[in-house]
Parts: structure tokens; sequence; C-alpha cells
């Protein structure tokens, strides 16, 4: 009681001298600034100023160069994530001389309108943004000008040269940070800063436990030619039989190295806040029907029950239905296999979550549905002999400053990247007779189509969807190549025109398609040199791309200028690059092509300030 009574006399105490120190305090300033007054217009300039010179001392500490957040290569070293350094012109009009000369020495080093800089010039706020997006010359060229109150700031711009390509896979980073894909599951990679190695078992760093002091590119496994081709075809049966969504999937059965990776529609990584949450469907969305891959499997399971020396199967025609297994076999042996097993591979470019069964989401997933993935990974494990892989999609880690490249390590991909699911005598026989009955076993490789009409969960309600599936290996004698590619389309929706069997012209594409893939992957050869230096023709196509958001109207241009130009029925970027000469701030609602537009066309813009796009998807 007493130490406690003694505790409170203290911070009373303490409280006091509190007080009473702030009154001196207050009486103190108030002498000043009686002997010295000073206006609010005093006030408000020093607060500014203040804050200028805060703002150009951190520019000027960013203004030495900084380490890039490391780029992102398919296996050929084709850029698919780069990031530039670009400046910003910023002005403190308080400090500046004579504004129309500085408008005239800016507008000769940043290329736009003297008229227009110096009405930025004219504002009274402490800091304002002149110009963004120069480069290192323009921004070299302003610093030698030495204009008092004129200073450039520096950041940092992720840009994706491929656009679409391989959006899912690569994914997408915001203010350096990685979000998703590639860009978020190896992160501490790509952004710069020391990392322990084991953080990443997949590569070998041979021995060095901390890396990370200069920066670190990835080399994916993923072939930027091969990507486009399966897109290219995909997207081209999609459009004949009318179908919604696609997933394609290339892969090395033996190794699980993904070669390509397509989803269909896919999303432009460069404005990733504008995409429809439907085109950030992942491959690992549970999109599959089981009963697609269900004859391949009750044959598989057919095989083991007869053992790996045991008579062959029956032909299906003279066969007993699913050769005599009961369904509770063939579940077993789904499990035994692994068919719904988890696969880790990626961060997601849409939920963030990996593949699992029967996981659902709104006009995503099946209910006990597949992913591509597990699909994939299963059959590989049939035909490979016997091995259960984990698909990957990182070849190797880039050490840019001194050209050294980490590879995968072995004793990861030989240990726990895979494991058995069947002895070395049944995958031989196993692969001998999984289609051995199939007369689309022709011309060096294996097919397998099928169909199915499900369910599909779309925010809570159920659709009908029709399913075809493709799954094509080659070479027949032991595949090491692997796709599956599945469509799916509204199946109670009206068609434009009648549709052509899917399974009948899948199969026709798979027989175009694979020895075309099997060809160029035949001649891959592993890059011998590391490219040095920026791409010329992606960091112009960037400069392009930043240019298109806003360019000054030209001064004393015709009136027509300042009326609504018509994009409606236009797409996105034609539209933007119609409405690029106006200064207009851009606000767009949903994806696809411009269907509405305000203002109106032919409507003044003289006090318009905003013009909102209405988007929607063709059907």
């Amino acid at each position: 009681m007493i130490i406690g009574a003694a505790r409170k006399k203290k911070r009373k105490r303490q409280r006091l001298y509190g007080i009473i120190f702030s009154v001196f305090l207050l009486a103190a300033v108030g002498v000043a600034l009686c002997w010295f007054p000073l206006s609010l217009q005093d006030i408000g300039r020093i607060t500014r100023l203040a804050a200028g010179r805060i703002t150009e001392k951190s520019a000027d500490i960013m203004s030495a160069d900084s380490i890039l957040r490391g780029s992102i290569f398919d296996r050929n070293f084709h850029e698919l994530a780069v990031s530039y350094r670009v400046y910003s012109l910023y002005a403190r009009p308080l400090e500046l001389g004579n504004r129309s000369e500085v408008a005239r020495l800016l507008a000769g080093v940043i290329g736009e309108n003297q008229d227009v800089i110096e009405a930025r010039l004219k504002k009274t706020q402490g800091v304002i943004e002149v110009a963004d997006d120069l480069d290192k010359k323009q921004a070299a060229a302003i610093r030698r000008l030495k204009i008092a109150g004129v200073f450039c700031n520096p950041k940092e711009e992720r840009f994706y040269p491929e656009h679409e390509t391989a959006a899912q896979v690569i994914g997408f980073s915001d203010d350096g940070v990685g979000l998703a894909g590639v860009e978020g599951l190896y992160d501490t990679i790509l952004r710069h800063g020391e990392f322990k190695g084991d953080t990443i078992p997949e590569i070998d760093f041979a021995g060095q436990n901390i890396l990370g002091h200069s920066r670190m590119d990835l080399v994916l496994t993923i072939d930027l030619g091969l990507q486009k081709e399966i897109e290219l075809r995909l997207r081209r049966y999609m459009e004949r039989q009318q179908a919604s969504e696609g997933l394609a999937l290339l892969l090395q059965p033996e190794t699980g190295a993904v070669l390509a990776a397509v989803v269909l529609p896919s999303f432009n990584p460069n404005y990733f806040w504008q995409s429809s949450d439907a085109s950030h469907r992942s491959l690992f969305c549970n999109f599959l029907d089981p009963r697609l891959i269900r004859p391949l499997l009750v044959r598989a399971a057919a095989v083991r029950r007869n053992g790996a020396l045991g008579r062959a199967l029956l032909p299906e025609t003279v066969a007993a239905p699913d050769f005599g297994l009961p369904e509770k076999d063939i579940e077993q042996y789904e499990t035994a296999i692994g068919l719904y097993k988890t696969i880790q591979c990626l961060s997601l470019a849409g939920d963030g979550k990996e593949g699992g069964q029967g996981k659902t989401g709104p006009d995503q997933s099946l209910a006990g549905g597949l992913n591509v993935m597990q699909l994939a990974t299963t059959v590989a494990g049939l035909v490979n002999g016997g091995w259960k892989i984990r698909p990957h999609v990182l070849d190797s880690v880039l050490e840019r400053s001194s050209g050294r490249r980490f590879h995968r390590s072995r004793e990861f991909d030989g240990g726990t990247g895979r494991h058995r699911i069947m002895s070395p005598a049944m995958g031989v026989r196993m692969r001998r007779e999984l289609f051995a009955a199939d007369k689309r076993v022709a011309d060096g490789f294996l097919l397998y189509t099928d169909s199915a009409v499900g369910l599909a969960d779309k925010g809570g309600a159920s659709k009908y969807v029709m399913q075809d599936l493709l799954i094509g290996m080659m070479p027949r004698a032991f595949p090491t190549m692997l796709l599956a590619m599945a469509t799916r389309r509204d199946y109670l929706y009206p068609l434009a025109r009648p549709a052509e069997k899917g399974t009948r012209r899948l199969a026709a594409l798979g027989r175009q398609l694979l020895p075309s893939l099997y060809r160029q992957a035949a001649a891959w050869k592993m890059a011998a040199h590391v490219p040095v230096g920026v791409n010329k023709a992606n960091y112009e196509q960037f400069l392009v791309s930043r240019s298109i958001d806003f360019q000054p109207r030209k001064v004393g241009a015709a009136i027509t200028d300042s009326l609504m130009p018509r994009v409606t029925g236009l797409s996105l970027r034609k539209g933007l690059r119609r409405l690029s000469r106006h200064n207009l701030r851009i606000r767009i609602k949903g994806s696809g092509r411009i269907v509405a537009q305000n203002p109106q066309p032919g409507k003044p813009l003289n006090n318009a300030g905003e013009c909102v796009l209405t988007l929607a998807p063709e059907i």
C-alpha cells in the first residue's frame, strides 16, 4: 500500500512539472512572435520551403543509381519482365526567377510546349510535378542547366514486354513488391537485398549461404516461341468452337519442366488493375471435370491389377465395363497415384492460393474438379516410368554482376522433387498398355480426347458447361513432351453458328500442333551467352506505352480538337490512342471493347476533366 501511494504521488508530480514546462514554452513562443511578427503567408512560405528542401534532399539521395528489381527471362533469354529507371521533373515555383526563361530551357529538354510548362510553373504550391517518365539523358541535361528550384526524382517502373503472353505464370508487381505468379513467389530473389540460399531449396547456390549483394535475375523453363504458338492455336480453336475459356500446359514428363502455360482469356500485367476476375483464372483453378480423364485412369487401374507380368487387357469392345473393376478400387487407385494431390508451383495470379481438391470459386471451379497441373502430372506419372513429378517453371538464377548462373539442384529434383508411384517394371508395362488399343496412336505420337458436361459454380449459382480435353505426347516410345489442352463453353447457351464436335477438332489440332512443338523443342540449345545491357526494342516499346496515357494538346490547335471524338466500338487501345491528344482523366469500367462513352461524341471538352469509358466483352 505504501509503495503504491508513493508511485501515485510521483506520477502527479511529473504531470505538474510537464504542465509548468508547457506554459513556459508557450510564453516564450508568444514573446518571440511579438518581437519578430510573422504573417500567415510567411509561415506558409517557410513550411513549403521546408517541405521542398526535404523532397529535394530525398531526390538527391535517390539519384545515386540504386539496384533495380531483377529481370525475368524465358529459357532463351527473351525478356518477360524488366525494370527501367525513369525520372520525374519537379519545381519549387517560389524559388524560380524568370518563369518564362525556365519554361523555355525545360521545353528544349523534355520536348513539351513552352506555354504549357510556364502555366504549370505559375502554381503557388510548394513543389509541383512538371513532367514524368524522363529518361536518364534528359535528367542529366536538366541537372546541367543548374536551375535553382528545379530537380529530378528517379523512380523504378516495371514493364512486361510480352503483355498478355504467359501472364498467369509471370504474375505482376506493384511498387517494387511481387504480388502474384513468379513475381510473387520469388520476390525475395528479385527484390534487391540479401537472402539466404536455403530459402530457395530448388536452386543449387554452390554452397553460398548469403546472396543478393548484387542484382539477381530469374531464368524460367518457359519457351516464348512454344508459348506463343500454343496460345495462337488455342485462341483460333476457341473462336471456331465458340468456347469462352481455355487452358493449355506443355511440360516434360520426366523432369516436370513447364515449357508453356496458357490461360485464356488472359490479362495484361502492365495494367493488372484493369483486368477482370475471369482473366486472372490460374493454372490451379479446379477447372476440369474428373470424368474427362476417367477412361484413361480406369485402364491404368486395370493394368496395375493384372500386374507387371500379367495378361494383356482385352479390347474395350469385348471387356467388361470398367474392365470389371469396382468403383471403390478405381477411387483407391486415383488416391494412390496422387490425382488430387496439391500442386506447389507458383504464387497465383488470381487468388494467391495453390490448387487442391474440391476448391470452388465464382464462375471458375467445378466442385471436386481438377486443375490442369494435377491432370498433367498424373498422366506424366503413367508414361515416364512411374515417377510422380513436381512441375516447375524456375530454371536458374543469374547473378548479373558476375554473370554466374545457378542451376536447379539435382538433389532437390531427384529427391523431394519427385517420388515413385509404381515399380520400374510396372512403369514400362503401363506405358505400353495404356494406349495400346487406341486407334489414334499413329505418326509417332499419342493422343487422347474426351468431352463432358458438368455443373460449374457461378457466384453461388450453377450453370451447365461443356468441356473438351486433349492430351498429346511425343515421341510414342518414351514421351519427352506432354501437352494438355482444355476448353469450356456454356452448354445451354445458344450458338451463333453450328460448332463441330469438339473431340474431333481437338484431335486434328493435336496432330498438327504436336510435331511442330516437338521439332522446335528438339532444336533448342542452352544459350551460351547472357545478354548484356538494355534491350533497345523493349525499352522503346516501354516509352511508347508510357506516352499513350497522356500527350499535351498543341497550343493553337483547331477547334475540332476540343470536341469529344467517337471511340464507341473501338478496342481499348485504339480508343486511348484517339483520346491521347486531349488532356483528360480516363476512367474505365469493365473489360472488352468500348460500348459507351461520356462525354458523348461531338460534345465540347472545354470544361470536361474526365472521360468515362464503359467496356463489355464481345459475344
